[in-house]
Protein backbone atom coordinates (compact mmCIF):
# COMPACT_ATOMS: atom_id res chain seq x y z
CA UNK A 1 0.00 0.00 0.00
CA UNK A 2 1.16 3.42 -0.89
CA UNK A 3 2.14 6.19 1.85
CA UNK A 4 2.40 9.44 1.56
CA UNK A 5 5.31 11.18 2.79
CA UNK A 6 6.26 11.11 7.08
CA UNK A 7 6.33 14.02 8.73
CA UNK A 8 8.34 14.34 12.38
CA UNK A 9 7.03 11.70 15.18
CA UNK A 10 7.83 11.46 18.71
CA UNK A 11 6.06 7.97 19.12
CA UNK A 12 4.12 5.92 16.45
CA UNK A 13 4.57 6.08 12.96
CA UNK A 14 3.70 9.43 10.92
CA UNK A 15 2.78 8.43 7.75
CA UNK A 16 -0.20 7.90 5.75
CA UNK A 17 -1.90 6.88 3.01
CA UNK A 18 -3.45 8.45 0.23
CA UNK A 19 -6.90 8.96 -0.02
CA UNK A 20 -7.68 7.54 -3.52
CA UNK A 21 -6.83 4.40 -1.74
CA UNK A 22 -8.83 5.24 1.72
CA UNK A 23 -11.82 5.67 -0.70
CA UNK A 24 -11.16 2.58 -2.91
CA UNK A 25 -11.29 0.63 0.58
CA UNK A 26 -14.44 2.07 1.51
CA UNK A 27 -15.78 1.51 -1.64
CA UNK A 28 -14.84 -2.38 -1.34
CA UNK A 29 -16.59 -2.21 2.31
CA UNK A 30 -19.46 -0.79 0.84
CA UNK A 31 -20.13 -3.70 -1.76
CA UNK A 32 -19.31 -6.52 1.17
CA UNK A 33 -22.14 -4.82 3.29
CA UNK A 34 -19.81 -4.16 6.28
CA UNK A 35 -20.76 -0.59 6.39
CA UNK A 36 -24.42 -1.04 6.77
CA UNK A 37 -24.31 -3.66 9.51
CA UNK A 38 -21.67 -1.32 11.77
CA UNK A 39 -23.93 1.09 11.14
CA UNK A 40 -26.88 -1.02 13.06
CA UNK A 41 -25.25 -1.85 15.84
CA UNK A 42 -25.46 0.94 19.25
CA UNK A 43 -21.51 0.64 19.70
CA UNK A 44 -19.32 3.29 18.61
CA UNK A 45 -17.31 1.55 15.96
CA UNK A 46 -14.17 2.37 13.65
CA UNK A 47 -12.42 0.72 10.90
CA UNK A 48 -8.98 1.99 10.79
CA UNK A 49 -6.16 1.19 8.07
CA UNK A 50 -2.83 -0.37 9.55
CA UNK A 51 -1.55 3.58 9.16
CA UNK A 52 -4.30 4.54 11.80
CA UNK A 53 -6.50 6.47 9.64
CA UNK A 54 -10.34 5.99 9.36
CA UNK A 55 -11.99 3.88 7.20
CA UNK A 56 -15.25 3.97 8.31
CA UNK A 57 -17.17 5.60 11.31
CA UNK A 58 -20.59 4.24 12.06
CA UNK A 59 -23.32 6.63 13.25
CA UNK A 60 -23.33 5.77 16.90
CA UNK A 61 -19.49 6.85 17.11
CA UNK A 62 -20.43 10.11 14.87
CA UNK A 63 -23.80 10.77 17.04
CA UNK A 64 -21.23 10.48 20.30
CA UNK A 65 -19.17 12.97 18.86
CA UNK A 66 -21.95 15.74 17.94
CA UNK A 67 -21.60 14.99 14.54
CA UNK A 68 -24.47 14.88 11.45
CA UNK A 69 -24.19 11.33 10.31
CA UNK A 70 -23.33 12.08 6.73
CA UNK A 71 -20.37 13.47 7.77
CA UNK A 72 -17.09 11.65 6.63
CA UNK A 73 -14.50 11.23 9.43
CA UNK A 74 -12.60 9.43 6.53
CA UNK A 75 -8.58 9.68 6.09
CA UNK A 76 -8.45 11.39 9.67
CA UNK A 77 -7.07 9.52 12.55
CA UNK A 78 -9.28 8.79 15.88
CA UNK A 79 -7.82 11.43 18.29
CA UNK A 80 -8.44 13.91 15.58
CA UNK A 81 -11.76 12.64 15.04
CA UNK A 82 -12.67 13.29 18.95
CA UNK A 83 -10.64 16.48 19.32
CA UNK A 84 -7.67 15.40 21.50
CA UNK A 85 -6.47 18.32 23.03
CA UNK A 86 -2.85 16.65 22.49
CA UNK A 87 -3.23 16.94 18.37
CA UNK A 88 -2.29 19.97 18.29
CA UNK A 89 1.42 18.87 19.80
CA UNK A 90 1.69 16.43 17.33
CA UNK A 91 3.32 17.45 13.84
CA UNK A 92 2.69 14.26 12.29
CA UNK A 93 -1.23 13.88 13.73
CA UNK A 94 -2.93 11.57 15.90
CA UNK A 95 -0.34 9.44 17.34
CA UNK A 96 2.80 11.18 17.01
CA UNK A 97 3.60 13.56 19.88
CA UNK A 98 5.36 12.90 23.12
CA UNK A 99 1.94 12.42 25.11
CA UNK A 100 0.96 10.08 22.76
CA UNK A 101 3.59 7.23 24.50
CA UNK A 102 0.98 7.37 27.39
CA UNK A 103 -2.57 7.19 25.10
CA UNK A 104 -4.30 4.22 25.63
CA UNK A 105 -6.20 4.19 22.36
CA UNK A 106 -2.81 4.36 20.43
CA UNK A 107 -1.35 1.46 22.18
CA UNK A 108 -4.18 -0.66 21.76
CA UNK A 109 -3.82 0.40 17.20
CA UNK A 110 -0.65 -0.63 17.84
CA UNK A 111 -1.36 -3.72 19.36
CA UNK A 112 -4.01 -4.53 16.74
CA UNK A 113 -1.81 -3.64 13.53
CA UNK A 114 0.88 -5.90 15.04
CA UNK A 115 -1.86 -9.04 14.87
CA UNK A 116 -3.06 -8.97 18.80
CA UNK A 117 -6.11 -7.35 20.06
CA UNK A 118 -5.50 -4.68 22.50
CA UNK A 119 -7.47 -3.26 25.04
CA UNK A 120 -6.51 0.15 26.97
CA UNK A 121 -8.41 2.57 29.01
CA UNK A 122 -7.51 6.03 29.32
CA UNK A 123 -8.56 9.33 29.55
CA UNK A 124 -8.95 11.64 26.64
CA UNK A 125 -8.73 14.92 26.98
CA UNK A 126 -10.93 17.13 24.51
CA UNK A 127 -10.74 20.61 22.97
CA UNK A 128 -13.50 22.10 21.18
CA UNK A 129 -13.93 25.69 20.14
CA UNK A 130 -11.43 26.72 23.27
CA UNK A 131 -13.37 24.60 25.41
CA UNK A 132 -11.71 21.72 27.35
CA UNK A 133 -13.69 18.77 28.55
CA UNK A 134 -12.67 15.00 29.59
CA UNK A 135 -13.90 11.53 29.18
CA UNK A 136 -12.85 8.05 30.46
CA UNK A 137 -12.91 5.65 27.84
CA UNK A 138 -12.31 2.27 27.22
CA UNK A 139 -11.25 0.85 23.69
CA UNK A 140 -10.57 -2.36 22.27
CA UNK A 141 -8.92 -2.95 18.88
CA UNK A 142 -8.93 -5.94 17.06
CA UNK A 143 -7.17 -6.97 13.79
CA UNK A 144 -9.52 -7.75 10.80
CA UNK A 145 -9.47 -8.61 7.40
CA UNK A 146 -12.91 -7.45 5.56
CA UNK A 147 -13.45 -7.62 1.80
CA UNK A 148 -9.83 -8.64 1.28
CA UNK A 149 -8.46 -5.14 3.59
CA UNK A 150 -6.67 -5.64 6.42
CA UNK A 151 -8.15 -3.10 9.13
CA UNK A 152 -8.48 -2.84 13.01
CA UNK A 153 -11.84 -2.92 14.37
CA UNK A 154 -11.48 -0.25 16.73
CA UNK A 155 -14.39 -0.05 19.21
CA UNK A 156 -14.91 2.91 22.02
CA UNK A 157 -16.78 2.59 25.20
CA UNK A 158 -17.36 5.61 27.58
CA UNK A 159 -16.94 4.33 31.16
CA UNK A 160 -16.86 8.17 32.38
CA UNK A 161 -20.23 7.68 34.65
CA UNK A 162 -18.80 4.56 35.53
CA UNK A 163 -15.74 5.48 36.74
CA UNK A 164 -17.18 8.35 38.55
CA UNK A 165 -19.31 6.00 40.60
CA UNK A 166 -16.92 3.67 41.82
CA UNK A 167 -15.26 7.05 42.96
CA UNK A 168 -18.09 8.55 44.74
CA UNK A 169 -18.91 5.10 46.08
CA UNK A 170 -15.65 5.23 47.77
CA UNK A 171 -16.10 8.50 49.43
CA UNK A 172 -19.49 7.25 50.50
CA UNK A 173 -18.98 4.03 51.87
CA UNK A 174 -15.51 6.17 53.82
CA UNK A 175 -17.77 8.91 54.96
CA UNK A 176 -20.45 7.06 56.17
CA UNK A 177 -18.64 4.42 57.97
CA UNK A 178 -16.98 7.04 59.74
CA UNK A 179 -19.99 8.37 60.63
CA UNK A 180 -21.91 5.09 61.87
CA UNK A 181 -19.03 3.74 63.67
CA UNK A 182 -18.33 7.12 65.49
CA UNK A 183 -22.29 7.16 66.43
CA UNK A 184 -22.18 3.11 67.47
CA UNK A 185 -19.30 4.38 69.85
CA UNK A 186 -21.19 6.66 71.12
CA UNK A 187 -23.86 4.67 71.59
CA UNK A 188 -21.55 1.91 73.48
CA UNK A 189 -20.40 4.40 76.12
CA UNK A 190 -23.80 5.29 76.81
CA UNK A 191 -24.88 1.95 77.64
CA UNK A 192 -22.08 1.13 79.82
CA UNK A 193 -22.81 4.43 81.55
CA UNK A 194 -26.67 4.28 81.47
CA UNK A 195 -28.83 3.31 84.72
CA UNK A 196 -30.47 -0.25 84.08
CA UNK A 197 -33.77 1.38 83.35
CA UNK A 198 -32.28 3.24 80.43
CA UNK A 199 -30.82 0.46 79.20
CA UNK A 200 -33.43 -1.70 77.54
CA UNK A 201 -33.57 1.11 74.94
CA UNK A 202 -30.28 1.74 74.63
CA UNK A 203 -29.76 -2.03 74.00
CA UNK A 204 -32.41 -1.23 71.44
CA UNK A 205 -29.98 1.48 70.18
CA UNK A 206 -26.84 -0.18 69.87
CA UNK A 207 -28.82 -3.79 68.05
CA UNK A 208 -29.46 -1.02 65.59
CA UNK A 209 -26.13 0.61 65.06
CA UNK A 210 -24.58 -2.45 64.79
CA UNK A 211 -27.20 -3.41 61.83
CA UNK A 212 -26.35 -0.44 60.26
CA UNK A 213 -23.06 -1.02 60.20
CA UNK A 214 -23.03 -4.69 59.27
CA UNK A 215 -24.92 -3.52 56.54
CA UNK A 216 -23.04 -0.71 54.91
CA UNK A 217 -19.84 -2.83 55.20
CA UNK A 218 -21.55 -5.73 53.46
CA UNK A 219 -22.28 -3.45 50.51
CA UNK A 220 -18.98 -2.07 49.89
CA UNK A 221 -17.81 -5.95 50.46
CA UNK A 222 -20.27 -6.69 47.58
CA UNK A 223 -19.58 -3.64 45.13
CA UNK A 224 -16.04 -4.33 45.72
CA UNK A 225 -16.43 -8.02 44.67
CA UNK A 226 -18.34 -7.77 41.78
CA UNK A 227 -16.07 -5.29 40.12
CA UNK A 228 -12.87 -7.55 40.78
CA UNK A 229 -11.67 -4.66 43.15
CA UNK A 230 -11.82 -7.27 46.34
CA UNK A 231 -8.31 -8.23 47.91
CA UNK A 232 -8.02 -11.49 49.58
CA UNK A 233 -5.52 -11.20 52.39
CA UNK A 234 -5.14 -14.78 53.79
CA UNK A 235 -4.36 -15.93 57.04
CA UNK A 236 -4.34 -18.48 60.05
CA UNK A 237 -7.74 -18.58 61.08
CA UNK A 238 -9.49 -20.51 64.16
CA UNK A 239 -12.49 -22.22 63.11
CA UNK A 240 -13.94 -22.70 66.96
CA UNK A 241 -13.08 -19.46 67.77
CA UNK A 242 -14.55 -17.11 65.00
CA UNK A 243 -17.87 -19.88 64.94
CA UNK A 244 -17.78 -18.38 69.00
CA UNK A 245 -17.26 -15.07 68.18
CA UNK A 246 -19.64 -14.60 65.53
CA UNK A 247 -22.80 -16.51 67.32
CA UNK A 248 -21.83 -13.87 70.41
CA UNK A 249 -21.88 -11.02 68.10
CA UNK A 250 -24.94 -11.94 66.25
CA UNK A 251 -26.80 -12.49 69.16
CA UNK A 252 -27.33 -9.13 69.55
CA UNK A 253 -28.54 -8.62 65.49
CA UNK A 254 -32.25 -7.18 65.96
CA UNK A 255 -33.15 -10.22 63.66
CA UNK A 256 -32.18 -12.41 66.81
CA UNK A 257 -35.40 -11.31 69.18
CA UNK A 258 -36.88 -13.81 70.78
CA UNK A 259 -34.84 -16.85 68.94
CA UNK A 260 -31.91 -18.69 69.95
CA UNK A 261 -28.67 -18.77 68.27
CA UNK A 262 -26.07 -21.47 69.43
CA UNK A 263 -23.07 -22.93 68.28
CA UNK A 264 -22.74 -27.24 68.24
CA UNK A 265 -20.95 -28.49 71.34
CA UNK A 266 -17.66 -30.15 71.30
CA UNK A 267 -15.99 -28.61 67.93
CA UNK A 268 -13.39 -29.85 66.51
CA UNK A 269 -10.43 -27.35 66.81
CA UNK A 270 -9.53 -26.77 62.92
CA UNK A 271 -7.38 -24.15 61.90
CA UNK A 272 -7.60 -22.95 57.86
CA UNK A 273 -5.35 -20.08 55.92
CA UNK A 274 -8.64 -18.01 54.55
CA UNK A 275 -9.26 -14.18 54.26
CA UNK A 276 -10.62 -13.76 57.74
CA UNK A 277 -13.09 -11.33 56.59
CA UNK A 278 -14.30 -12.17 53.92
CA UNK A 279 -15.58 -15.24 55.49
CA UNK A 280 -16.87 -13.88 58.15
CA UNK A 281 -18.86 -12.00 55.57
CA UNK A 282 -20.06 -15.29 54.20
CA UNK A 283 -21.04 -16.85 57.37
CA UNK A 284 -22.48 -13.74 58.72
CA UNK A 285 -25.20 -13.76 55.95
CA UNK A 286 -25.74 -17.13 56.43
CA UNK A 287 -26.41 -16.92 59.95
CA UNK A 288 -28.81 -13.81 59.43
CA UNK A 289 -30.74 -15.51 56.22
CA UNK A 290 -30.99 -18.46 58.86
CA UNK A 291 -32.25 -15.86 61.45
CA UNK A 292 -34.41 -14.02 59.29
CA UNK A 293 -36.23 -17.09 58.16
CA UNK A 294 -37.30 -18.20 61.55
CA UNK A 295 -40.55 -17.90 63.35
CA UNK A 296 -40.30 -16.74 67.37
CA UNK A 297 -39.06 -19.68 69.39
CA UNK A 298 -37.09 -21.61 66.98
CA UNK A 299 -33.44 -22.51 67.09
CA UNK A 300 -30.83 -21.61 64.53
CA UNK A 301 -27.44 -23.60 64.78
CA UNK A 302 -24.21 -23.30 63.64
CA UNK A 303 -21.20 -25.66 63.36
CA UNK A 304 -19.01 -27.41 60.98
CA UNK A 305 -17.15 -30.38 59.99
CA UNK A 306 -13.90 -30.88 59.06
CA UNK A 307 -11.62 -32.95 56.39
CA UNK A 308 -8.17 -32.88 55.75
CA UNK A 309 -7.97 -31.04 53.02
CA UNK A 310 -11.26 -28.21 53.78
CA UNK A 311 -13.97 -27.40 56.29
CA UNK A 312 -17.43 -27.06 55.70
CA UNK A 313 -19.05 -24.68 57.89
CA UNK A 314 -23.23 -25.21 58.36
CA UNK A 315 -26.21 -23.33 59.56
CA UNK A 316 -29.35 -24.61 60.27
CA UNK A 317 -32.82 -23.08 60.58
CA UNK A 318 -35.89 -25.30 60.79
CA UNK A 319 -37.85 -23.94 58.51
CA UNK A 320 -38.26 -25.30 55.07
CA UNK A 321 -37.56 -23.26 51.62
CA UNK A 322 -40.79 -23.66 48.88
CA UNK A 323 -39.87 -25.55 45.64
CA UNK A 324 -40.36 -22.49 43.21
CA UNK A 325 -37.98 -20.44 45.57
CA UNK A 326 -35.10 -23.04 45.75
CA UNK A 327 -34.93 -22.18 42.19
CA UNK A 328 -34.08 -18.80 42.47
CA UNK A 329 -31.28 -19.14 45.31
CA UNK A 330 -28.00 -17.84 45.03
CA UNK A 331 -29.17 -15.37 41.89
CA UNK A 332 -28.33 -11.45 42.11
CA UNK A 333 -31.67 -9.56 43.09
CA UNK A 334 -34.10 -12.52 44.32
CA UNK A 335 -35.20 -12.43 47.71
CA UNK A 336 -38.39 -13.64 49.43
CA UNK A 337 -38.28 -10.38 51.49
CA UNK A 338 -39.27 -7.91 48.85
CA UNK A 339 -38.11 -6.35 45.77
CA UNK A 340 -35.30 -4.19 47.90
CA UNK A 341 -33.73 -7.35 48.82
CA UNK A 342 -31.76 -10.01 47.36
CA UNK A 343 -28.11 -9.79 47.53
CA UNK A 344 -27.43 -11.97 50.90
CA UNK A 345 -27.45 -15.59 48.85
CA UNK A 346 -25.52 -14.43 46.35
CA UNK A 347 -22.74 -12.38 48.08
CA UNK A 348 -22.41 -15.63 49.89
CA UNK A 349 -21.76 -17.70 46.59
CA UNK A 350 -19.96 -14.77 44.81
CA UNK A 351 -17.21 -14.09 47.81
CA UNK A 352 -16.60 -18.41 48.68
CA UNK A 353 -16.23 -19.34 44.69
CA UNK A 354 -14.69 -16.22 43.33
CA UNK A 355 -12.40 -15.07 46.15
CA UNK A 356 -12.30 -18.07 48.95
CA UNK A 357 -11.92 -20.44 46.47
CA UNK A 358 -14.84 -22.49 47.77
CA UNK A 359 -18.18 -23.24 47.58
CA UNK A 360 -21.73 -22.73 48.55
CA UNK A 361 -24.88 -24.67 48.93
CA UNK A 362 -27.76 -25.98 51.26
CA UNK A 363 -30.74 -28.55 51.75
CA UNK A 364 -34.35 -28.11 52.53
CA UNK A 365 -36.88 -30.65 53.73
CA UNK A 366 -40.28 -30.04 55.35
CA UNK A 367 -39.04 -32.14 57.92
CA UNK A 368 -36.26 -31.49 59.09
CA UNK A 369 -35.64 -27.63 57.95
CA UNK A 370 -33.23 -26.12 55.81
CA UNK A 371 -29.03 -26.20 56.09
CA UNK A 372 -26.55 -23.71 54.12
CA UNK A 373 -23.15 -24.83 53.82
CA UNK A 374 -19.70 -23.40 52.93
CA UNK A 375 -16.92 -25.14 52.05
CA UNK A 376 -13.58 -23.33 52.47
CA UNK A 377 -10.29 -25.41 51.45
CA UNK A 378 -7.16 -25.74 54.16
CA UNK A 379 -5.16 -23.50 52.20
CA UNK A 380 -6.36 -20.77 49.64
CA UNK A 381 -6.25 -21.58 46.00
CA UNK A 382 -3.40 -20.46 43.96
CA UNK A 383 -3.73 -16.91 42.86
Amino acid sequence: MNVAQANPTEFAPSRRCPAEEILNCRRQLNLAGATTILDALPSQVMLINHQRQIVFANVALKTALGLDTATSLMGIRPGEAMNCAFVKFAKGGCGTSKFCSECGAVLAMIKAIDGLTGCEDFHLLQEKNGDISGKDLRVTAKPLTLAKQELVLFTIDDISDHNRRRYLERIFFHDILNTAGGAMGMAEVLFEESTPTAREDLQILMQAMIHLVEEIESQRTLLAAESTDLIVHPEPVDCFKMVQRLTRKLTRYREANDKQLVAVDKLTPFTIETDPTLLERVLGNMIKNALEASSPGMTVTVGYKTEDDQVTFWVHNPTHIPAQTQKQIFRPSFSTKGSDRGLGTFSMRLLTQNYLGGMVSFSTCEDTGTTFYAQIPRTPPPA
